[in-house]
């Protein structure tokens, strides 16, 4: 909870439970936090809150499935709102329902790994050395696919009139047909790690309304050729 600040009330409580829900159903949340959007919520005059309007992000472990990856996140989505139900709160993943405030992504993080006959595994995104290079030339070459094809996978993971609103300047939205490894404007970001079984790349154009089953099709696609 250090990346902006705590929750609190019902909202903390529900997204407690959320996380600890997610891990019983073996998707093991790894994160839970505020984020920086939402609208500060007000006071009634008795002190208590009287509305609340959060931003929040809850990251789960990856699979090395795509499908069961797409499987998970809609049972996440599932789990996430029916907890907040319960807690007397709703849920809404659109792009971008309040116009003026930062929207929500669904930045979606993969990698390509390979499996030899001695049961080692290596990570073909992974640089010969890291002090030196961010990824290796077929990461790089990912990249070059996924935006060379940008106009055709779009339609797939920005599907909706939120989508579209949500791509606007000055609220760290990817709007720039670019990769970098630091600056969130960029459609696509190479996180900066330490272990290289974890380089990977990062799509920053999604939103939570796109299909996860077309969205990995498309982004998986584009980046093999």
């Amino acid at each position: 909870e250090q990346y902006w600040q705590r929750t609190h009330g019902s909202v903390r409580t529900a997204l407690e439970k959320a996380v600890s829900l997610l891990d019983k159903y073996g998707l093991h949340a790894e994160m839970g936090h505020k984020e920086v959007g939402g609208v500060k919520a007000k006071l009634d005059d008795e002190g208590n809150v009287d509305w609340v309007l959060e931003q929040l992000e809850i990251d789960w472990k990856y699979t090395n499935n795509p499908l069961q990856t797409a499987d998970n996140e809609l049972q996440a989505r599932i789990i996430v709102r029916e907890v907040f139900r319960e807690n007397g709160l709703d849920v809404t993943f659109n792009a971008k329902p309040i116009i003026g405030v930062a929207g929500s992504g669904e930045h979606t993080h993969f990698g390509v790994m390979v499996k030899m006959k001695n049961g080692k595994v290596y990570n073909l995104f992974s640089p010969a050395d890291l002090r030196k290079e961010h990824a290796s030339p077929l990461a790089y070459g990912a990249i070059m696919g996924l935006l060379k094809h940008y106009e055709a996978i779009n339609p797939f993971i920005s599907s909706t009139t939120d989508s579209l609103n949500r791509l606007k300047p000055g609220f760290e939205a990817p709007v720039l047909l670019a990769y970098s490894a630091s600056n969130r404007s960029a459609s696509i970001r190479i996180p900066a790690v330490t272990s290289p079984k974890a380089i990977r790349i990062e799509a920053r154009f999604p939103d939570p309304m796109a299909n996860p089953y077309l969205a990995f099709a498309a982004l998986l696609m584009a980046g093999l050729d």
